[in-house]
């Protein structure tokens, strides 16, 4: 809040003054944009894998970002889907939420070939 003060002075002298308080206030979000999806594919021998990201682009009006959390964080996952959940808050206490995925999987090993032809073709 801001205070304001305004003195009016007439031709005799005579003042007076309007005081009046200014209160800004935020309802507007911030804005996001997280990683796309992304598959990390690990050797056969392998149980997990060292999975990093960046964080998500965040931009608020007040040019100001208070808080940016996530549900996990980059380090050793196993296999599966794991979704990455980010809130973002800006100082008037809005947020906004993005999310992304990735899948730990382990590589397929072909002894044959698919397509039916010979190993020596």
């Amino acid at each position: 809040t801001t205070t304001m003060t305004f003195t009016a002075t007439d031709s005799s002298q005579r003042t007076n003054e309007c005081i009046f308080h200014i209160a800004v206030q935020d309802f507007e979000p911030p804005t996001m944009s997280c990683p796309d999806n992304f598959t990390i594919v690990v050797a056969a021998s392998e149980l997990n894998s060292a999975v990093t990201w960046r964080d998500p682009a965040v931009t608020d009006n007040s040019n100001q970002i208070d808080e940016l959390v996530s549900n996990i964080s980059p380090g050793n996952y196993t296999f599966g889907l794991h979704t990455v959940v980010y809130t973002a808050r800006d100082p008037s206490a809005n947020t906004a939420t993005c999310s992304f995925s990735f899948s730990v999987t382990q590589a397929v090993l072909n002894e044959a070939p698919s397509s039916g032809a010979s190993a020596g073709a």
